[in-house]
């Protein structure tokens, strides 16, 4: 796109106009040249010829070779065609060979594609196989057809098959290797039309060039764009210059996201946006409408400068006018521009056309958003319910949007000017008469709380026999029968019921049957029905004991056994006085493993079970230690309480009192610490602007993903990501709470030369695993030995990949499994996972979620996604796959998430009781895996909805969940998110998560600052169930996340917390822009972000 005037200033994102091109019955041919071809192997080369189409030919040199027994899986002369077809369609393939010399020993080739099926959607002619097309020139044994250019699409001697189609839409690969030498090859045809049926010329002697057909363009994502929704600028068609896009200049300015001619950077608020827009230039987008009708089409563009003007079309329609981009002081400072556009439904192309330039170009475009046309409020707010309704005051927005009448004018003529009829009411105010059957009246309502209402409508009618309902989306009430109240202004009340969704919504009050008034309406809440009471249990059994009462002469570290039917937890009471003092409240292990008792020495001990019904005691038991050689001391203080590895518990603030932010805390330079002047946790600073001395200024953070292990096995080392993916590692000296850069020769220490988001070993505490510049490869780095070694290289498990690596997740308890996935050539476009035991690659599980098979194997429910990410639990067992927004949507309605046990290679979709079918399982929000268990933050199983609540559940079971939050926080806050970690996660008891939670910008989240806001917290996972879980509390991490621009109130993900903890769960580091007073950083120029460690007590 042409050149910005202001070269130094980063373009901003570029808007987008939807073209519509009507679809075509005819799929269009695939013309292939050799001037197309790629990847030539061995004997085959390109050579100019005047009779060949584009005047180019591949020859295969004659030198007497042949391999005519069947093809080969590794050959080593060949070559290859890149071509985009459509999927489930028939295409004949032709092929148009020479022979030297016509001799029919050098007419034969083999022809194989990446992904071709038969009509049963079996895999066929498939490259890396002995399977494939023969193409024979000769049309007998005689060979005397053999005589110039030729057309064939098969042998004369054998049977085969010469359709082919494919099972997605978008590009494939054929390889044509040799059969016999000496071949000459200038065109390859597939046709699902034109020459679906017959040659596209003569086998002999034949001059035809098929000439190339104008393809249409398809979707980048391999799916149309949804309307109505949202269209990034940069997510335009393929199909290449011309036909996909028109730009004035060659290569991509922007050099980011995609590999085409249009200018494409990143964009401030988040993704990519379109740049160095020049006039004249276009992009095309294939969306499906949904339903046709008016829509308001909004684009997102900046300039610097006035700047230029663009239209939007649909089928070669202009459906915007001129739409005019303003000088917004900034390539990234953004607005939006709307209109109403008349959409019809159905699958077409939306274009955007850049018409003239503006000062120094047409501008940049984020987005184009499309949004059905609603009426609006006549109040100029929704109507709150619960609440009533006033029947006059329907919605603004005319006729058809607003409300349906059948007569002009306002009859009563009272209160508005419209076509409805509006009179004065005997009840004071006004009611809406005169009204007919299929009439309707709109009302924008606010609905508080989702659950069960009751409706109530005021009518009157002199006649009787008049019907009414209401609706709320797709959702009707049952119809209501009015009465004969005895006049038009004589009132009674009917009523129904509804069950209603949260939040903005626009009902409708339908007339059924006409001979009727209405004059307001009423919306309670229906009283929830008492809870039913839990079942009762009866109070545990006595404790007992294998242990014999009374023993003698018992080692000084003994094992005290116990059990009690029916207990859930127990009080241990334990020491050298009748009756013992309490030792341990509330554990739940059957068993003390006392240790370095006094010898000589009578102890006493009683057990205390406990449950929902109450508690059961003991009897006393005792016991007397051996004798030692000297007499026995004065007997030493009790051991310490039972005390897991990894704590259960914190002491840190568990209250519920609001601690608003004080005054920022000022820093000192890494290595520095500061103490929260809230909560009193010391908050050590691990990196600043001089962590990497040649790259001054750049930023540091944790790891993306919440699920990511970002401590090593034992707890002593943990590593940042820079800005430019520059991997640091550091050591933890847990003694002065410190983290240090491991020595090196990168910039100012050690770093690790991998291209993603590395994973440590949950089992060896030297071993790090990621990928390297290979970038099909998954590595391991070992810190002992100082090198990488490859762990997996998937063109081995699956060959024609393209792309990268989506990233790399480990589990296990002895040794790693290891989950890795991949296949797209971006992220969103990857649909393999492969697991597998790290000692043990034979022993490895290959998912396609396209195909739905692992190992080839089908699965028990079908997947047919994308993959956006997946992970691994801390057991190595479950593999969790999260699809993309795409397959979330229509049509697919993928789930949230599901979850495959690779014990038993059985998929479960966490459903969300929407679209994509039930149970509701709750399973929004981030999660974070555990061993065996998955947490993730969604509302709810049985509390009152609210932000700040937590799901957990079983993978094994991961439709049944429970709340861990009771009660919930008031007054209840909806904008807030969190990222949770739960690296500490153990095989054999629940352990804290630990979370950093963040609200929304304030104009958006308007609740009251509430306890847990922008703080670093670790919420209790195995509490009983229903007694709530306590959430400790321990810093406020001081980031803002709201985006820098000054004309948005986004959220920038860099900036939020990501806290990480370490597998020992007695330390987290997180990130944080310290409130944007850290410095810039280099261009673009937004604010640094650091990393801090703080320790878990």
């Amino acid at each position: 796109m042409g050149k910005k005037a202001l070269m130094g200033l980063w373009a901003t994102c570029a808007l987008l106009a939807l073209d519509t091109i009507g679809t075509s019955a005819t799929t269009p041919d695939v013309v292939l040249y050799a001037s197309d071809a790629s990847n030539l192997h061995g004997n085959w080369a390109r050579v100019s010829d005047g009779t060949a189409a584009d005047g180019q030919l591949l020859s295969s040199a004659d030198k007497g070779w042949a391999s005519t027994a069947a093809p080969l899986t590794a050959p080593a002369d060949y070559f290859e065609f890149s071509f985009a077809a459509s999927a489930n369609t028939p295409y004949h393939v032709w092929a148009r060979a020479r022979a030297t010399a016509d001799s029919k020993y050098n007419d034969s080739v083999y022809l194989q594609f990446s992904d071709g099926v038969d009509p049963s959607g079996a895999a066929v002619y498939a490259i890396g196989t002995t399977g494939a097309l023969l193409v024979n020139l000769a049309t007998d044994a005689t060979a005397t057809s053999v005589n110039g250019w030729g057309w064939q699409d098969g042998a004369y001697w054998i049977t085969q098959a010469t359709t082919i189609s494919f099972k997605s839409t978008g590009n494939h690969t054929l390889r044509i290797q040799t059969r016999e030498d000496g071949v000459q090859i200038d065109q390859v045809v597939l046709s699902a039309s034109t020459y679906l049926t017959s040659s596209p010329g003569s086998v002999t002697v034949d001059t035809k060039i098929v000439p190339k057909p104008l393809a249409p363009s398809f979707p980048y994502t391999g799916s149309p764009f949804a309307v109505p929704g949202t269209i990034e600028a940069e997510n335009f068609d393929n199909g290449g210059e011309g036909v996909a896009y028109h730009d004035a200049t060659a290569a991509n300015a922007g050099g980011a996201y995609r590999q085409t001619d249009v200018d494409i950077e990143p964009a401030t608020e988040g993704a990519y946006d379109v740049g160095w827009i020049a006039a004249g230039e276009w992009l095309n987008y294939s969306v499906t409408v949904a339903a046709s009708g008016n829509y308001t089409l909004s684009a997102r563009v900046a300039s610097t400068g006035p700047g230029g003007t663009f239209h939007v079309e649909f089928a070669g329609k202009d459906v915007t006018g001129a739409l005019i981009i303003p000088d917004t002081a900034g390539w990234q400072n953004w607005t939006t521009l709307s209109t109403t556009v008349a959409l019809t439904a159905g699958p077409q192309v939306m274009r955007v056309v850049f018409d003239k330039p503006g000062l120094n170009a047409v501008g940049n475009l984020n987005w184009v958003r499309l949004a059905p046309l609603t009426s609006a409020p006549f109040t100029g707010t929704a109507a709150p319910v619960p609440g009533t309704l006033h029947a006059e005051n329907f919605d603004n927005g005319g006729e058809g949007l607003a409300y349906h009448d059948l007569t002009a004018g306002n009859y009563g003529g009272q209160y508005r000017t419209s076509d409805v009829d509006i009179e004065a009411c005997s009840l004071g105010g006004y009611d809406v008469g005169w009204m007919d059957s299929g009439e309707w009246l709109a009302y924008t309502v606010n609905v508080a709380t989702a659950g069960a209402y009751t409706l109530q409508f005021q009518v009157a009618s002199a006649v009787g026999g008049g019907q009414l309902h209401a609706s709320f989306g797709s959702t009707n009430t049952a119809v209501i029968l009015v009465p004969n109240t005895g006049g038009w202004q004589t009132w009674t009340t009917v009523s129904t019921a509804a069950n209603l969704v949260a939040g903005q919504q626009v009902m409708k009050l339908v007339i059924d049957i006409g001979g009727l008034n209405v004059a307001g309406m009423t919306f309670a809440l229906t009283p929830a029905a008492p809870p039913t009471p839990p079942p009762s249990v009866p109070p545990p059994a006595v404790p007992t004991t294998i242990a014999v009462d009374g023993a003698v002469d018992v080692t000084v570290s003994p094992t005290l056994p116990w059990q009690s039917v029916g207990a859930t937890s127990f009080d241990l009471r334990f020491g050298t006085t009748n009756p013992p003092p309490m030792f341990v409240a509330d554990t739940t292990r059957s068993y003390y493993e006392a240790s370095a008792l006094s010898t000589a020495t009578k102890y006493y001990w009683q057990v205390i079970a406990k449950n929902a019904s109450g508690s059961t005691s003991g009897p006393v038991w005792s016991f007397t230690t051996e004798q030692g050689s000297a007499p026995a001391p004065v007997p030493p203080p009790p051991p310490p309480p039972i005390s897991p590895d990894v704590p259960l518990t914190y002491h840190a603030i568990s209250d519920r009192v609001t601690r608003m932010k004080p005054a920022l805390p000022v820093l000192g330079p890494a290595g520095s610490s500061i103490v929260d002047p809230s909560f009193g946790t010391r908050i050590v600073r691990v990196t600043d602007a001089n962590t990497r001395p040649n790259r001054i200024n750049m930023s540091y953070r944790t790891p993306s993903a919440g699920h990511t292990v970002g401590w090593n096995a034992t707890s002593t080392m943990f590593y940042v990501t820079s800005t430019d993916g520059t991997i640091v590692p550091y050591t933890l000296d847990a003694s002065t709470g410190t983290g240090s850069r491991i020595p090196g020769s990168g910039d100012g220490g050690l770093t690790l030369n991998f291209i993603n988001d590395p994973e440590f070993s949950t089992t060896n505490a030297n071993v790090i695993y990621g990928v390297t510049s290979t970038i099909h490869t998954v590595s391991q780095y070992d810190f002992a030995a100082k090198v990488y070694a490859p762990v997996v290289n998937l063109d081995t498990i699956v060959s024609g990949l393209s792309g990268y690596v989506g990233g790399q997740a480990a589990g296990g308890t002895s040794s790693d499994n290891l989950m890795t996935f991949f296949g797209g050539a971006t992220q969103d476009l990857h649909h393999y996972a492969l697991w597998f035991p790290v000692n043990n690659l034979g022993a490895k599980k290959l998912l396609d979620t396209q195909a739905s098979t692992v190992n080839g194997v089908p699965t028990n429910i079908a997947l047919n996604f994308n993959l956006h990410s997946a992970s691994i639990d801390r057991s190595g067992r479950y593999v969790l796959l999260y699809p993309t927004a795409v397959d979330q949507a229509a049509p697919r309605h993928a789930s949230q998430e599901y979850i495959w046990d690779t014990a038993t290679d059985l998929f479960t979709a966490m459903t969300s009781g929407g679209l994509d079918g039930g149970p509701d399982s709750h399973p929004w929000g981030h999660d974070a895996p555990g061993f065996g268990y998955n947490i993730n933050k969604d509302c709810c199983t049985t509390s009152w909805w609210d932000a700040a609540q937590w799901q957990i559940r079983s993978l094994a079971t991961p439709l049944v969940t429970s709340d861990l939050i009771t009660p919930v926080l008031t007054p209840k806050e909806v904008y807030m998110a969190d990222h949770t970690s739960w690296n500490n996660a153990q095989p054999n008891v629940l352990v804290p998560v630990i979370s950093g939670m963040y609200r929304a910008p304030d104009n958006i989240d308007t609740t009251p600052w509430r306890p847990w806001d922008d703080e670093i917290i670790a919420v209790e996972t195995g509490a009983p169930a229903g007694a709530g879980a306590t959430v400790w509390r321990f810093a406020h991490h001081r980031s803002l996340i709201t985006s820098d621009s000054p004309t948005t109130n986004t959220n920038t993900f860099w900036y939020t917390p990501r806290p990480n903890v370490s597998r020992n769960g007695r330390w987290v580091v997180f990130t944080s822009n310290w409130e944007k007073t850290l410095g810039s950083e280099p261009a673009p120029g937004v604010f640094r972000q650091d990393v801090f460690l703080i320790q878990l007590q």
